[in-house]
């Protein structure tokens, strides 16, 4: 018997399910007698194996004296169990979308790999029904569908980033500094409704990243506060060099600094000054 065929078989039947199917389909028009000898398997076992496996429509029965049994045509099979799975799944989302979490619980879900990340990302931008505000390195060309639905929704969006972002979207407001993206992303905020937030960020040279989404309110603000601050500082940035004729925040020259670790290692720090 086809071990790979019954591995396969089995991620949608029972292992006996899966033994008696392929044993009819090679050996069709068999009795439960000629069954459970062949399978090696007691006939006590195998008859309520073989009166599901009718009713579900898997086998068909030529009722004679001694009841032979035959495969259901396996094109046929397939039909009826995708049908049916998609059915569950319909109804299985539904039931649980109905499931709604005490609104005064706090979570904190970590979330390892980017793909894993970017998806719940979108998710939360789908769940957006008034405001989405968004910090990142990505191209933002991954929400494009996403922001579409939005648009269709009149969610306000809010996008900050260091790096150039040219977004044709109407309902987007951007403020970006206008760098060159990086190779690779590093880091992605997204806030929505105020309600969740989602910090994500590469952690190693491999390429790993890990998040953490959460509804506490402490967090949720935190974000939020530090996405207004960097388009805040954008905003006076620019006024203060239309004014002026000069640039604000170069390190060495202004008394804003605090001379901290932070500082050398961010946006204003020496290594980003240009």
């Amino acid at each position: 018997m086809n071990t790979t065929i019954i591995n396969k078989l089995e991620k949608i039947m029972s292992r006996q399910e899966s033994q008696i199917y392929l044993y009819l389909l090679e050996n069709p028009g068999q009795t439960v007698y000629y069954i459970s000898k062949a399978l090696n398997l007691s006939r006590s076992s195998i008859y309520p194996v073989v009166d599901l496996m009718y009713s579900k429509g898997f086998l068909l029965k030529l009722s004679t004296a001694k009841d032979a049994y035959y495969p259901e045509n396996p094109e046929t099979l397939i039909r009826k169990l995708r049908q049916d799975y998609n059915q569950n799944f319909d109804e299985l989302q539904d039931s649980l979308q109905s499931i709604k979490p005490d609104a005064n619980t706090n979570y904190f879900f970590n979330i390892a790999n980017f793909d894993a990340n970017l998806e719940k990302a979108k998710e939360l931008l789908l769940k957006a029904e008034k405001e989405i505000y968004l910090n990142c390195d990505l191209d933002l060309e991954l929400f494009a569908k996403e922001f579409q639905i939005l648009a269709t929704k009149n969610v306000r969006i809010i996008v900050f980033s260091f790096s150039l972002q040219d977004l044709p979207y109407p309902n987007i407001e951007t403020y970006s500094y206008g760098y060159g993206r990086p190779k690779k992303p590093t880091r992605l905020m997204v806030v929505a409704d105020f309600k969740e937030v989602l910090v994500a960020s590469i952690v190693n040279q491999n390429n790993d990243w890990i998040g953490t989404i959460t509804n506490n309110n402490l967090m949720v603000k935190i974000v939020s506060e530090h996405i207004h601050h960097d388009i805040y500082l954008y905003k006076i940035q620019n006024k203060y060099q239309a004014l002026t004729g000069k640039k604000l925040f170069i390190h060495g020259q202004d008394d804003l600094f605090l001379n901290t670790l932070n500082e050398n290692a961010s946006f204003f720090g020496k290594d980003k000054e240009k």
